[in-house]
């Protein structure tokens, strides 16, 4: 019997998908849940405690999420964890086109002392807790600070870029996303595909401080890259490499004040979200677990269109409006 494939998906499926759209939609794939998608469905939950009528959105939001029988199974790990773990242990991440679930396991390692490897079991507690009674108050603390951290303004990249001394991103003369792509691909590569010493320094520094907030952890995983003899990324740490192109594809973008279409919708032209910024950090996020499913799905114009950048040969993406249109003729 062939599995069927799996598929990750942002809140903006979940809004438009009915309960039952969401149940055909699971006969056909097993869905892999990110920590993103769950941070941004109970922030809406803090976020609109006391409100009826926007608390009943958030509800049906979880109750779709549940429609999966098999949902508790493929939450995915964090990209933090994931990265840190990679990055301090060695400790390949599979990147197959599934969930990385592996169990507990206590490991020593000469580098970083020893620590705790990718504690799923945790994970799915607190998961199938927050599906069946919501969240503890100290998870709920955690939740909302983890979206505080991330709710960047336009005007914050700037600061951003200073504190953590990040290089000086390459200049591309395309100016819309949809047609720029190609040189957008192309130039991300180049920069992180650098091969001197001080690029590939550069690049580890790059992806650390765009991740990894501890100061010392950071000076530990540098020493261990010294140590092994200061190799590319993309040998050190595959995972961290492939997260590396994400950041400076989106980086490079901002830079370049890049604009996601000539065609702007009227709602985009209203609200003033053509033009890539920093506030498209939490949309960025979620392809960093591209490489977990076989099948990516948003109905979010800037995702679908910047995850093309990502995909691999063996996977698709599929909009919104097309899934739910697929469901709704079954």
């Amino acid at each position: 019997m062939n599995m069927p494939p799996t598929l990750i998906f942002d809140k903006s499926v979940l809004h438009i998908l009915s309960y039952d759209e969401c149940l055909e939609l699971s006969e056909r794939y097993f869905f892999v849940t990110t920590p993103i998608l769950l941070m941004e469905i109970v922030n809406d939950q803090l976020k609109y405690r006391g409100d009826d009528k926007k608390s009943d959105i958030t509800d049906s939001l979880l109750s779709k999420l549940k429609a999966h029988r098999y949902l508790g199974a493929f939450l995915t790990h964090s990209h933090l964890e994931l990265l840190y773990t990679e990055l301090s242990t060695g400790r390949k991440v599979p990147m197959e086109g599934k969930a990385v679930r592996p169990d507990i396991q206590t490991i020593s390692t000469p580098d970083l002392g020893k620590g705790l490897y990718l504690d799923s079991s945790n994970e799915s507690k607190t998961f199938d807790r927050w599906k069946h009674s919501g969240l503890n108050d100290f998870e709920q603390e955690i939740s909302q600070g983890c979206i505080d951290s991330l709710n960047f303004q336009e005007g914050d990249w700037e600061k951003h870029k200073g504190i953590h001394e990040f290089p000086e991103f390459p200049q591309i003369s395309g100016e819309y996303l949809e047609t720029a792509m190609p040189e957008l691909k192309m130039v991300t590569t180049n920069f992180c595909a650098r091969e001197d010493v001080d690029g590939r320094l550069e690049n580890l520094r790059l992806i650390l401080n765009s991740t990894l907030s501890d100061e010392d952890v950071r000076a530990r995983i540098i020493e261990r890259w010294l140590d092994k003899g200061m190799p590319h990324l993309k040998c050190f740490s595959p995972y961290s490499y492939y997260c590396l192109q994400v950041f400076v594809a989106f980086y490079i973008a901002i830079e370049n004040k890049m604009k996601i279409s000539k065609s702007k919708s009227k709602q985009r032209r209203k609200k003033g979200k053509n033009r890539i910024g920093f506030s498209n950090l939490m949309d960025v996020l979620y392809l960093l677990y591209l490489p977990f499913c076989q099948t990516f799905t948003s109905n979010d114009d800037f995702l679908c269109k910047f995850a093309k950048i990502f995909i691999s040969p063996e996977q698709n993406i599929i909009s919104g409006d097309e899934v739910k249109r697929s469901c709704s003729n079954s």
